[in-house]
């Protein structure tokens, strides 16, 4: 769906929704190394969004900031950025404590990518296992 310039994609089983470039990156047919994220009933999945991605498109690129400005700021190693904005590092409480201050932001507004981005590739990977070996508990009756 297009929406006022911006590419929107919705996963209603998911509840996700990707708006501007990272909608883009997500639009692409799913191939063979990403079999993990097709649903049985042929839907398909959007891979989660790392922070990072966040990072970089919604606050680096729109602020024409560099990975290395952002980084003599925070005042922490540039390769701590560099792995974030690329996907290989998660951003731990103390970053999000220096980027919720420098984008005036909250700490929990990071964490809470975090935290969704783990919940969401843990579900893509686990929850057919899952589903298989847990038992749903049973209210007693009364």
């Amino acid at each position: 769906m297009a929406s006022k310039g911006k590419i929107e994609h919705e996963d209603y089983n998911r509840g996700r929704v990707r708006r501007g470039p990272a909608a883009r990156r997500h639009s692409s047919t799913v191939g063979a190394a990403h079999a993990s994220t097709i649903r049985r009933d042929s839907s398909r999945l959007l891979r989660p969004v790392h922070p990072g991605e966040i990072l970089s498109e919604e606050f680096l690129k729109p602020l024409n900031l560099s990975m290395n400005r952002l980084s003599l700021d925070l005042r922490v190693p540039v390769t701590r950025i560099a792995e974030i904005v690329h996907g290989r590092r998660a951003i731990t409480p103390d970053t999000a404590l220096r980027l919720g201050r420098y984008f005036d932001t909250t700490p929990a507004f990071w964490l809470n990518l975090q935290s969704k981005f783990d919940l969401d590739t843990a579900q893509d990977r686990l929850l057919a296992r899952v589903r298989r070996e847990v038992r749903p508990r049973k209210e007693a009756a009364a």
